[in-house]
C-alpha cells in the first residue's frame, strides 16, 4: 500500500540496479528482484495465521527516508510525509515497514 512499494512495483528491474548503482555504488547483485507477497498488513497476518502462528504485536513504521540520504533535504521531506501518514488512522496501512511479533503456541501435551 506504500507509495514507494508502488512505484518500485512499476519500475523495471534492470532499471532499479541502475538506480542503485549510480546513488549508492556496489554490485548489479547486490540488488534483489521483489516478490509482492505479503506486503500488506492483511496478507501478513493471514499467511502468519494460516502458518499456525498467534499475533502477540504488530506495528507500521516510517523508514523510506534513509533510502533517500543522497539528499538531505529529500530525507527530510519524505520523513516528514511519513511521519505525518503514520498519524492518520486511514492512511497508517500505506506505511512501508511492517513490524510484527508472532509466536507458535506450544503442543498440548497428552497426559
Amino acid at each position: 500500500n506504500s507509495p514507494f512499494a508502488v512505484i518500485s512495483f512499476l519500475i523495471p528491474f534492470r532499471a532499479k540496479q541502475a538506480f542503485k548503482k549510480y546513488l549508492f555504488g556496489g554490485h548489479d547483485e547486490d540488488t534483489f528482484p521483489t516478490r509482492y507477497r505479503a506486503n500488506t498488513p492483511r496478507a501478513l497476518r493471514a499467511q502468519m495465521r494460516d502458518a499456525g502462528f498467534d499475533i502477540e504485536r504488530f506495528q507500521m513504521l516510517a523508514g523510506m527516508w534513509a533510502f533517500f540520504i543522497f539528499s538531505a533535504p529529500l530525507a527530510h521531506v519524505v520523513r516528514a510525509c511519513e511521519r505525518a501518514q503514520l498519524r492518520v488512522p486511514g492512511l497508517r496501512t500505506c506505511a512501508t515497514q511492517m513490524m510484527g511479533i508472532w509466536r507458535k503456541p506450544y503442543p498440548v501435551e497428552c497426559a
